[in-house]
């Protein structure tokens, strides 16, 4: 095997590790926006330190838009003098013809001195480019206080949490919301939103709905809790992630696909779901059966081992019965053959002895199980 080989080999395993520990947690990432962000960090963050943080942002946002308007101006004026300094060297270069000269033309470049305007030129973009500085200086300010405000946000939740990512090359920035339970949700008695609430606390918590349910039942269940929620809810975009999840992979399992809806439990459901699920993975027939396919492709082979002397005492009954029903004709063609015997005097007393005897035997068997098949399979079933 090559170094290469190697390394793909490992990295495929490393792979496999990563997602088969991903399906395990399995918490909801969802992406936000940069408004939705700050609007949970804030909600979710209650120390004085994260106040005075969202105070400081604000407060530099203010200097920048001064800092902007400043900037423009001297954009504006840097150009003006550019123009000025351009005119004057286009007179300056016209200087043969001096005497013929408009008195406004002379009257402009004396103002307008090539010399003075390139210097001032140069000191305002220096000015303009030290701006450029201070307001980068400003972004990051930002940038370090929007992180010390996730970081304080995701430090004090247990289920849910905040936090942005940069892309290293286009420096671009996404937010993003995981969350592994809720506490926003209702899941108890009611009518709407609550109904919908009682309906998935029922799913998740039913043992044997655990182990049996569709893929459909689940999508429509799901579809109808996002259509009771109002816009407001974060929940949303998980059950839209969890229903793409379910038509992208239609061989998932019912354990996973169970999984994928904690993120929607509140505490006391996740203790009946967890509980529900122990008994499932822990009886060895149930667990083949919540491991299957939720799309019930594979329901026939657990239901076959659900019932394992099924098929045995099945056997037996039949094959009983045909080897008595066989019986019973190789005991009348013998009692045949010793009618036959019994007109020929000269015939084997042996076979016509084992003939009577196995016949007559097997012959009463064949009676009784016919005429009796419970009392057969009481004794002599597999159970």
């Amino acid at each position: 095997m090559s170094d290469q080989t190697k390394t793909l080999s490992k990295l495929l395993a490393d792979h496999t590790k990563l997602t088969e520990q991903e399906a395990k947690t399995r918490a909801a990432r969802v992406q936000i926006s940069k408004a939705q962000f700050f609007e949970i960090a804030q909600s979710k963050t209650r120390t004085e330190e994260a106040d005075r943080l969202f105070m400081e942002i604000e407060d530099i946002k203010k200097d920048m838009l001064t800092h902007d308007k400043f900037t423009d101006s001297l954009i504006a004026e840097i150009a003006e003098l550019e123009a000025n300094r351009d005119k004057s060297l286009a007179i300056k270069e016209n200087e043969p013809n001096a005497k013929k000269r408009s008195e406004e033309d002379n009257k402009f470049y004396d103002r307008w001195n090539p010399a003075e305007l390139e210097s001032k030129i140069r000191r305002l973009i220096a000015d303009k480019m030290e701006r450029y500085s201070l307001k980068g200086s400003m972004f990051a300010q930002i940038k370090a206080r929007e992180s010390k405000i996730a970081e304080l946000s995701s430090g004090g939740s247990e289920t849910s949490a905040v936090f942005k990512e940069v892309d290293p090359l286009t420096g671009e920035e996404s937010y993003f919301m995981t969350q592994i339970g809720t506490s926003n949700l209702p899941q108890d008695d009611g009518d709407s939103l609550r109904e919908m609430g009682k309906e998935f606390r029922a799913f998740v918590s039913d043992a044997k709905n655990q182990r049996t349910f569709k893929k459909d039942k689940l999508m429509r269940l799901l579809g109808n809790y996002k259509r009771a929620m109002s816009p407001e809810y974060p929940e949303r975009a998980i059950i839209e992630s969890i229903l793409d999840e379910l038509i992208r992979m239609p061989d998932m399992t019912r354990k996973d696909a169970l999984l994928s809806l904690t993120p929607l439990m509140r505490p006391n459901v996740r203790h009946s779901f967890d509980r529900a699920l122990t008994m499932n993975t822990n009886h060895h027939v149930f667990k083949k059966m919540i491991g299957n396919p939720c799309d019930g492709s594979e329901d026939w082979r657990s239901e076959k081992d659900s019932k394992p002397g099924r098929g045995r005492r099945g056997g037996h009954n039949n094959g009983g019965q045909s080897k008595k029903q066989k019986t019973d004709h190789q005991g009348d063609g013998q009692k045949a053959k010793d009618g036959d015997n019994e007109t020929h005097s000269g015939g084997r007393g042996r076979g016509r002895g084992r003939g009577r005897g196995r016949g007559r035997g097997r012959g009463r068997g064949g009676g009784n199980a016919g005429g009796d098949t419970k009392k057969f399979q009481d004794q002599g079933g597999v159970e």
